[in-house]
């Protein structure tokens, strides 16, 4: 699907998913995926509640600088962060840029976010062998496929 965002380069890639009443009920669900290669420029900006999600980032190369509620934070290449979209946020590549993103939800998504900052309190390192890296690399490969396993992609988040 084309990407029509300024910064965002032709080659990204973005994964509409309709979650079943299943997985909205009972799963962590992602209604939207992405693998993005991006130029300095690529900015995102909302307010509170523009976006009901929790949004993973995966950055593979280049960095990203974050800001939740004046909280700034750079994810580097190797590292993830999970940030709660419900409050004000901004985000921008900080040059040449490839990552991929996950907006997810699910009825304990408030609590695992907040065990995340809890335990990492920042940016999370996928770049040695950990049960971190594997769940990223299970998840992003359910949600290039046109049609995923809800429960995969749910033990995945």
């Amino acid at each position: 699907m084309a990407i029509n965002e300024r910064g965002v380069l032709p080659e990204s890639r973005f994964y509409p998913h309709e979650p079943s009443q299943f997985a909205q009920q009972s799963l962590f669900y992602v209604p939207f995926s992405g693998e993005y290669h991006c130029e300095k420029g690529y900015a995102i900006t909302r307010g509170a509640m523009e976006y009901p999600y929790m949004l993973l980032f995966c950055v593979t190369e280049g960095a990203l600088h974050v800001e939740v509620e004046g909280c700034a934070q750079t994810v580097r290449a190797g590292q993830a962060l999970v940030i709660d979209c419900r409050r004000p946020h901004h985000y921008e590549a900080a040059g040449n840029l490839w990552f991929r993103w996950a907006g997810f939800w699910g009825m304990a998504s408030e609590a695992y976010h907040g065990l995340l900052q809890e335990r990492f309190g920042g940016p999370i390192d996928l770049a040695a062998p950990s049960q971190a890296a594997a769940c990223a690399e299970a998840l992003f490969a359910q949600l290039r496929a046109e049609r995923h396993a809800e429960h995969a992609v749910s033990a995945a988040v």
